[in-house]
């Protein structure tokens, strides 16, 4: 890598690990959000949510549903 690629990636490491997360913008495209969203809903909906408030996962999310659209 050189430079400027370099910089961002250093940049994005400290904000890691200053908040404990960063942030990609445009990383993923709407519809791919979309799919992951739908899939989220649908493992909801069976009751596979674990936590709450603001922090609110599936677990073992692989296991529950290999199939769903992870991956574009």
């Amino acid at each position: 890598m050189g430079g400027r690629v370099d910089e961002e990636l250093a940049r994005r490491v400290q904000t890691f690990r200053d908040q404990g997360f960063t942030v990609f913008s445009g990383l993923f495209d709407l519809a791919q959000v979309e799919r992951w969203r739908a899939a989220f809903d649908g493992l909801a909906e069976q009751g596979h949510l674990v936590g709450g408030g603001q922090s609110t996962w599936v677990r073992d999310l692989l296991e529950r549903a290999p199939k769903r659209p992870y991956r574009r």
